[in-house]
């Protein structure tokens, strides 16, 4: 079953290019862990002033049966944060945080089956 995903860009415009690396890093996601129900990813731009920095917020929100997995990746910038870093910084936190999930459970299933 293919795992739904929805990408929202906020106080920017939409990118293909970057909605389509989105596309192709949740798609390993499902790879890593089948069980996976939905992976929703929100790209946060600042509104930027002429004195403040540009901040860009990537947030992955990963869905799986009895828990949910939300990673924030942040990139402040003078000039312009690479926005394709800071979505793979913030999907390899999340491949992270579920490899660590899964070995827990390995972990259980060993410990309390004989």
């Amino acid at each position: 079953m293919a795992m739904p995903v929805y990408v929202n860009f906020h106080n920017m415009k939409r990118c293909e290019k970057l909605e389509n690396a989105i596309f192709l890093r949740a798609g390993k996601l499902k790879t890593l862990y089948g069980g996976a129900t939905s992976c929703r990813v929100a790209v946060i731009a600042s509104k930027h002033h002429e004195n403040r920095l540009k901040v860009l917020d990537v947030v992955v929100d990963l869905s799986i049966p009895g828990e949910d997995f939300v990673t924030r990746s942040r990139a402040e910038d003078e000039a312009c944060p690479n926005a394709s870093i800071v979505v793979a910084d913030a999907f390899k936190r999340t491949a992270r945080r579920l490899r660590d999930h899964r070995s827990k459970q390995m972990a259980f299933r060993t410990r309390t089956m004989p």
